[in-house]
């Protein structure tokens, strides 16, 4: 948890509009935008309308991290519902409407709520959770049902800080494993739709030029430091490869609104087709929510590491503040899955990591996000570029799940996260994903792997006591394990 600073270097009593100096009166444009992360937000002020020009200005820096957040939450928003239609046998048409709905709702909350706190990390996509949507599809569960849960959660975590307690519960290892899974499975998942669409068109060699183009200017992008460019650059080569190559594309979805309807998305023969959910598909779901909520607290730290590196000193009013961070994305949860869609919500790591590197606080380009966010649902011609197969494939493969497997790489520090990490690995493959997290945090919670490190008891004793772990892990694995027997997750074992 991020610990709330009580002073600023130039004091409380002064305003940014007081402290601010226009950019020729600074040696170079970085030292200007070094001091604009000083003087952001001096008065800790959180929750409030915030006045463009007198709390916080628009640069021209600030169109690298909305364009880089339009396009990646975008290839998400697609990567999330597609998953959906194609578990439940929904038609393309049904997929571009509700992508659309969500691009125009949530380009509405991020104007929104950037507007009203300066420190909020993004009601993002929540790329994590690609993976784990066709379990929730064979576990009978129904998206308003996981959204609603999800944010219901999220919410209670955000009003008892609750973003520490998860992360000493969920060991290093345990992480890193579920990371390294989601990763790879994540991958694979996109390579065999790729080369799918390929072989289909009759170009199965487009296949292996898209990967090799993709792979080089990922590593390129490496060599020098601008992996925050790699969904952008790497769809946007595999995209002119693809044309050039003859692959199909044409712009088909009228500009418009969505269906704001709730009860045409949940209606019984429109939308979804789902009907409302029962109180069995909530139940369902719970494990799912719980994972989904389990993956916010790491990845807003993981955010926050970048602020740190990319930052000057001084600017700790600028980093994200995780529960008001938790708040907005619970509220987005509900309201957004409540009205239509099927996206899950997360911290939006593809604006705050380029605002990051260029150095820029999180309002303006937030509030450019959302109006390129609301532009690009409205418009139509967008929506066709984002689900063109070699944008959205190559976008989730370089923007989430490559990602995935190299952070859940680099948490391995010791011989015992190694360890964690397989068991979570393994216990994943044998059964599933949430009982892999579940059994492995509770094995890991025991000390059943060897000692625990001083450094981690210490950590987990600010946030609770020895007994209250081991209590939560093990009812937490009890739930999971039933509710996955319950609705027939368990390998080889029938439904309890």
């Amino acid at each position: 948890m991020v610990k709330e600073p009580t002073t600023t270097e130039t004091g409380p009593e002064l305003s940014y509009e007081k402290l601010y100096r226009p950019a020729k009166e600074f040696k170079s444009r970085s030292d200007y935008l070094d001091h604009e992360l000083q003087i952001i937000n001096p008065k800790n002020k959180g929750w409030g309308f915030l006045r463009p020009g007198k709390d916080f200005r628009f640069e021209l820096e600030d169109l690298l991290p909305a364009i880089a957040g339009t396009i990646g939450g975008s290839v998400l928003a697609f990567g999330i519902v597609g998953a959906y239609a194609t578990g439940f046998g929904l038609p393309h048409e049904f997929l571009v409407e509700n992508v659309r709905l969500e691009l125009v709702i949530v380009g509405l909350f991020m104007m929104l709520f950037h507007f009203l706190n300066p420190r909020l990390g993004g009601v993002g996509q929540h790329g994590w959770m690609i993976p784990l949507i066709p379990l929730v599809v064979a576990a009978g569960g129904h998206p308003l049902a996981l959204g609603v849960t999800l944010g219901v959660l999220g919410l209670a975590l955000s009003f008892v800080r609750g973003g520490a307690l998860l992360q000493a519960l969920t060991p290093n290892g345990v992480v890193a494993g579920m990371l390294i899974f989601f990763g790879v499975d994540g991958m694979l998942s996109q390579i065999r739709a790729l080369n799918a669409w390929t072989t289909g068109l009759g170009i199965a060699y487009l296949f292996t030029a898209m990967a090799m183009a993709a792979m080089l200017v990922y590593a390129l992008l490496a060599k020098l430091q601008a992996r925050w460019a790699a969904i952008p650059a790497c769809t946007a080569v595999c995209a002119i490869i693809a044309l050039a190559m003859g692959a199909p594309f044409q712009f088909q979805t009228a500009p418009g609104f969505p269906n704001f309807n709730p009860f045409y998305w949940w209606g019984a023969d429109t939308g979804w087709m789902l009907g409302m959910p029962t109180l069995e598909q909530f139940i369902a779901v719970i494990p799912f929510a719980i994972i989904g909520v389990v993956m916010w607290p790491p990845d807003a730290i993981g955010l926050i590491a970048f602020q740190r590196a990319g930052y000057p000193a001084g600017t700790e009013k600028a980093l994200i503040h995780i529960d008001d961070t938790f708040k907005a994305l619970g509220v987005r949860n509900i309201v957004t899955n409540t009205i239509g869609s099927g996206v899950l919500s997360d911290p939006w790591g593809t604006y705050v990591i380029p605002a990051s590197i260029i150095k820029r606080p999180l309002p303006a380009a937030g509030i450019l996000l959302g109006v390129f966010f609301l532009l690009s649902g409205i418009s139509g011609f967008m929506m066709d570029l984002f689900v063109f197969p070699p944008v959205v494939r190559i976008g989730l493969m370089v923007g989430v799940f490559i990602p995935l497997f190299e952070i859940g790489m680099r948490l391995l520090k010791t011989a015992r996260d190694t360890v964690g990490a397989g068991m979570c690995l393994a216990t994943s493959l044998f059964v599933n994903p949430v009982v892999g997290w579940a059994f492995a945090t509770m094995v890991e919670n025991y000390g059943l792997l060897g000692p625990i490190e001083p450094e981690r008891l210490e950590m987990m004793g600010k946030v609770m006591s020895r007994k209250t772990q081991l209590i939560i892990s093990t009812v937490t694995f009890i739930i999971v394990f039933v509710i996955m027997g319950w609705v027939g997750l368990l390998p080889g074992v029938p439904k309890f």
